[in-house]
């Protein structure tokens, strides 16, 4: 068996007048923003004095301090590029002779700073080539004391060659004389020469102390030239380059006393 619902829906006139005005609301603001224009223009008077920015009035600033001695223009007045605007005088009336008695300073101290330089350079190859003697006759001095030691080396084994050799010598004449087969006399003589060789061992060994100390001192005064040499000339490096410094420094004020005098004059 089929069924069928039916509902009957009533709507109030209330209801129909105001989707009505909904509808005209949203109709009417449709159609606005259509035909209205994006950019909006304000109405109003007054006088138009340039269009481009560049063309309005400017401010113009002076690159120096000072007041104004003349005027070129009046208020208003038109000018173009390179025309003349106003005299500036500095405050102080003296201004060009004491910027010139200023570059007169800076370059005195120009020139003097540099006769320091050229100095400390000559002073630098000077020492340099009292290094270069110095070092070269400590180290001739040093090989000279090594030659020494290796003489008194040969020495002192010649000593000790010499003195086992009396000493063997006295050993046979000593066993010759106990079984009579020679005379007192060259036992004597052979402990003689004993002493003397021994006596030879001593002063070859002094010898040898004696060079290998000078030897040592040498060194010493090796690196000791090398030492005091070389730190004059690191002294004098650096008065050289305070002395550079200085002449960088015043050509920086040299610079800028021009420019303000070119500012002025």
């Amino acid at each position: 068996m089929n069924s069928m619902a039916e509902y009957n829906l009533t709507v109030s006139k209330a209801q129909r007048t105001l989707s009505r005005v909904i509808l005209a609301l949203i109709l009417t603001t449709t159609i606005a923003l259509t035909v209205t224009p994006w950019q909006q223009n304000v109405s109003g008077t007054g006088r138009v004095i340039a269009y481009h920015p560049e063309e309005r009035p400017q401010n113009i600033e002076a690159t120096v301090e000072g007041r104004i001695s003349k005027w070129y223009v009046v208020e208003g007045s038109t000018v173009k590029k390179g025309d003349p605007i106003v005299d500036l005088a500095d405050n102080d009336p003296a201004i060009i002779e004491r910027l010139q008695q200023e570059r007169t300073a800076a370059t005195q101290t120009i020139s003097a700073s540099e006769r320091r330089v050229k100095s400390t350079e000559d002073r630098i190859r000077g020492l340099e080539l009292v290094l270069n003697n110095s070092v070269t006759a400590a180290r001739a001095r040093v090989q000279m004391s090594i030659d020494r030691v290796a003489a008194a080396e040969q020495s002192l084994q010649a000593a000790r060659a010499a003195l086992t050799t009396a000493r063997l010598q006295i050993d046979r004449q000593k066993g010759l004389a106990a079984k009579g087969l020679t005379s007192t006399r060259n036992v004597e003589l052979a402990e003689l020469d004993l002493q003397q060789k021994t006596a030879e061992l001593e002063r070859a060994q002094a010898a040898l102390n004696a060079a290998k100390s000078e030897k040592l001192s040498l060194d010493a005064e090796l690196l000791r030239t090398d030492s005091d040499a070389q730190s004059r000339i690191d002294e004098t490096w650096a008065t050289h380059a305070s002395a550079a410094s200085d002449v960088a420094k015043a050509q920086g004020e040299l610079t800028k006393i021009e420019v303000r005098l070119a500012k002025n004059i």
